[in-house]
């Protein structure tokens, strides 16, 4: 397989998980809580970094996945002893560890390790940066997340559609909240590096809320339309940075993202 190949592969992977996940994020009205947590990720991969002075890949996922954890734990206890709304502490929780993260990168690139070579990509995304090892831990997350939304789809389904009568029937919805929360982390972590974490979000939300709009009655139907768009959109984004090699990845994603939406929002507008 030519380079470009593994590429459209690792992408595929991680279309096919995101296109799940943002299904549920996007019905359960938890959209923002997936820009908190792709922003998060930033300041673990610098931390990684620095302990362990090299660039290995599973390294600076695990650190990105701690901090993801914490700025939902940090959301959390804020949202029970504060008076403040949500959105105000969702903006504030991420600007923070944003700029935590920009910060300890400057710290990396005057460093005089020469393993901090790429390390910039994790910000905007570039696909070919992508190893054949990068593919495989992307094939690992996307059996976990097709494995977990398998077993509990009934559960989260009505936790999604009605959480008050789930939970006057004794079902628990805080944990169907985290089995969400911990497929959004899983998906997130893995597609930093391809499309970067100033544009996950958008690869999550936009085209789950396409299929939403397109499908409304079936579920199913919702998940196929989101993971089709979601790979169609990585594919033109891979082949357009490819095309213009000084252009991010990520960047032409979600430009592709947003004129499909824009077309069938105007659309179902004037039905």
């Amino acid at each position: 397989m030519t380079n470009f190949e593994y590429v459209l592969l690792g992408a595929s992977f991680i279309a096919i998980s995101a296109g799940i996940v943002g299904v549920w994020l996007v019905l359960r009205k938890e959209a923002l809580r997936s820009d908190v947590v792709t922003h998060s990720v930033l300041p673990g991969i610098g931390i990684a970094f620095l302990l362990f002075q090299e660039k290995k890949l599973w390294l600076l996922l695990l650190g990105a996945f701690v901090t993801s954890l914490l700025s939902l734990v940090s959301l959390d206890t804020l949202s029970k002893h504060t008076r403040l709304k949500k959105d105000t502490l969702m903006a504030l929780v991420l600007s923070f560890f944003f700029a935590c993260g920009l910060w300890l990168l400057v710290k990396i690139q005057e460093s005089k390790n020469a393993a901090k070579t790429g390390l910039g990509n994790f910000i905007f995304g570039k696909m070919a940066s992508i190893l054949p090892e990068d593919i495989l831990f992307a094939l690992i997350v996307l059996f976990l997340v097709v494995t977990i939304n398998f077993l509990t789809y009934r559960w989260l389904f009505f936790t999604s559609f009605d959480r008050t009568f789930s939970e006057s029937i004794g079902v628990k919805t805080s944990l169907a909240s985290f089995i969400v929360t911990f497929m959004s982390i899983l998906t997130i972590v893995v597609g930093i590096q391809a499309v970067g974490v100033v544009m996950l979000s958008a690869l999550l939300i936009i085209p789950s809320t396409i299929a939403i709009i397109i499908e409304k009655k079936n579920l199913s139907r919702i998940f196929v339309w989101s993971i089709g768009i979601n790979i169609l959109v990585i594919v033109i984004g891979t082949i357009l940075s490819y095309s213009f090699p000084k252009t991010p990845t990520g960047a032409w994603i979600v430009v592709i993202c947003f004129l499909i939406a824009l077309v069938f929002f105007l659309k179902n507008n004037k039905k």
